[in-house]
């Protein structure tokens, strides 16, 4: 074994520089979980970055002209995930938006409930948005309310006006960014 133990404590050492695993939708670039699918600097892959005037959807650059939600204040972008899926959504909430702040890269210690509305929002990869002005947390897991992005996706007409609770089923949830807009 030449080298062995060096080696094995030089790939510790390494190992030890690089960011934790991110989870879905999120890569490591630079050394911090981005979404490579909405991040300006890291649009489709680390360092492909969008020109002046335009912003990242779906992996590409857009004009700003068609960025969903761009001038929005007055509340904050909630980046959620839930089985392997994301949902950015526009919260107006404080409360809600200082809890989601308070438990991003931690532990759930509280259940999301979100109201399911019609049309695209900020998150134009689904038909459906949640209610900005109705996100609270419940204290348990909710009954019959818990399903995946694509779930509601799927079954949108059923969806519309009920409460959706990410967590509260067999799939965590997790919140992956916060990002206020006073």
């Amino acid at each position: 074994m030449r080298n062995g133990p060096f080696a094995l404590a030089a790939a510790a050492l390494l190992a030890c520089a690089e960011a934790q695993p991110c989870p879905s939708p999120l890569e490591v670039c630079n050394g911090v979980c981005v979404d490579t699918g909405q991040d300006v600097d890291h649009c489709g892959a680390c360092g492909s970055a969008c020109g002046f005037g335009e912003f990242c959807q779906g992996g590409g650059c857009q004009p700003i002209t068609q960025a969903p939600c761009d001038t929005r204040a007055g509340g904050a972008f909630v980046l959620l995930a839930t089985c392997g899926q994301s949902v950015k959504a526009w919260i107006s909430d404080p409360d809600f938006i200082a809890a989601a702040t308070a438990l991003v890269g931690s532990g759930l210690g509280a259940y999301p409930v979100l109201d399911v509305r019609d049309g695209t929002d900020c998150d134009g990869q689904w038909t459906w948005h949640v209610d900005p002005a109705t996100a609270r947390f419940a204290a348990a897991a909710q009954v019959n309310c818990a399903a995946c992005p694509g779930g509601i996706e799927a079954a949108k007409a059923g969806w519309i006006g009920r409460a959706w609770c990410p967590g509260s089923g067999p799939d965590p949830v997790a919140f992956l960014l916060v990002e206020s807009r006073p």
